[in-house]
């Protein structure tokens, strides 16, 4: 009878277990899929996990080699239905598991510790004091994940390829050496000072993790100070380029205003001597030199049509054909967001076109249709870009400084709920953002 309510009570802790690795996994990396896709995911690989657990404590005392199959279980969940990352999947999936060894590790060995009793009879004893210790176990367990979930959710963790890598081994190390200490406390005969040596070093683990968490954090606060002053440094010159693009809308209207009325004297001129064939031509020549002009947009929206028409005149500069078409009325969207993203954009598809050596064209449009706006770009190439780079990440030297401008599209698309689609057609790149405002 002792025997079926052990089984009962750690069959219970274990169910607990996996569905609070699951549930941190979940949390810090956020679902791909809406319900029931999301739900029903989240439970197969729980009961997935809860299953090897289970396998596991029955066929061994300590788990051990177990603890990578743990690892790889969530892996797989991570990769196939969570977002984020690589490697930032490849920590929410270490992450858990590497808590819970440090933790069981710390509590079994503080315990041996206290009793004065091997590790080994501890983890195969059937009392009160185990019962208290997988208590506290699974008890410190959840309340370092809900803090850690917590924490990574009210600050914005952004960090680099190379951080990502540099997490994770400390993670991977620290289970290895967890592995190794857990050998010698379990098959060795220590002495009471050595399981204390075993202990201070389990809580040296403990400590070296949470440096490492809490560096998670501050490298993704710098990350985000850098990405905040990048668009400091847009929106002032959003409000230069604004200023310049009224001016010189204004004095190309009056050069064209100028220009008409001596076209129109040309005409009457013409007329009086009764040559309509004169005329025909001179108006055929002023059409085909009106051409060469930049055609500027003019929607409801002063900030979008400022942006839109400096880009206009920078690629006219640069020797590139653009052409701009707009919906006159566009959704509601925060203008500095709006003017980002046009912006980075259109600066993406100048600087791509700029290294073509032939034609040099960008077709743009901008479209909005009552609470969302769509905006595609398509610049020309002269090879296939998402067949050398799929993952668009910049090719500059200094990884620092550049490369925000993907960054800052990423968290406009991402803060209105919408999407962005890259793909090649035509021999032109395009990328077609969607923004919601509800």
């Amino acid at each position: 009878m002792i025997d079926f309510f052990w089984l009962m009570f750690e069959s219970l802790v274990t169910i607990f277990q996996a569905f609070i690795i699951v549930w941190f996994t979940t949390g810090f990396l956020e679902s791909k899929y809406e319900n029931p896709m999301r739900s029903l995911a989240f439970w197969i690989t729980d009961l997935v996990l809860t299953a090897a657990i289970l396998i596991a404590n029955a066929f061994t005392v300590f788990e051990g080699p177990a603890i990578l199959i743990y690892c790889i279980i969530l892996f797989v969940y991570a990769l196939l239905f969570l977002q984020g990352t690589i490697l930032k999947k490849l920590f929410a999936s270490i992450a858990p598991i590497a808590g819970i060894a440090l933790v069981s590790s710390c509590v079994t060995t503080f315990t041996s510790a206290l009793l004065q009793m091997p590790l080994a009879d501890i983890l195969n004893q059937k009392n009160l004091y185990r019962v208290v210790m997988v208590v506290l176990i699974q008890t410190l367990f959840f309340y370092i994940l809900f803090l850690l979930r917590n924490i990574s959710k009210k600050r914005n963790v952004d960090i680099s390829r190379q951080e990502w890598v540099l997490i994770a081994l400390v993670l991977v190390v620290s289970m290895l050496i967890f592995l190794f200490l857990n050998c010698i406390a379990l098959y060795s005969n220590l002495s009471e000072q050595g399981t204390i040596w075993i202990l201070l070093s389990d809580l040296g683990l403990i400590v070296i993790n949470i440096i490492t968490f809490f560096l998670i954090i501050k490298l993704g606060k710098a990350h985000t100070l850098n990405l905040e002053n990048s668009l400091l440094k847009q929106q002032q010159i959003f409000q230069k380029q604004s200023v310049q693009g009224i001016k010189t809308q204004y004095e190309e209207l009056r050069k064209i205003q100028h220009d008409f009325n001596q076209h129109l004297c040309v005409i009457q001129i013409l007329n009086k001597e009764h040559k309509p064939d004169a005329i025909h031509k001179y108006i055929s020549e002023y059409f085909d030199s009106r051409e060469q002009t930049v055609n500027f947009i003019d929607t409801d929206n002063d900030f979008v049509n400022a942006i839109v028409n400096s880009k206009l005149e920078h690629a006219k500069e640069l020797g590139i054909k653009i052409s701009v078409t707009a919906t006159k009325t566009l959704a509601s969207i925060n203008n500095i967001d709006l003017c980002n993203l046009i912006a980075n954009l259109f600066d993406n598809a100048i600087e791509a076109c700029q290294k073509c050596s032939g034609n040099k064209q960008i077709i743009a449009g901008i479209l909005s249709e009552s609470q969302n706006i769509n905006i595609v770009i398509k610049n020309s190439i002269e090879a296939s870009v998402l067949a050398v780079n799929p993952n668009l990440q910049t090719s500059k030297a200094d990884h620092t400084t550049h490369g925000y401008g993907t960054k800052i599209i990423r968290n406009i698309v991402e803060k209105y709920h919408g999407f962005i689609d890259y793909y090649e057609e035509d021999g032109m790149f395009c990328c077609s953002v969607n923004l919601y405002t509800t």
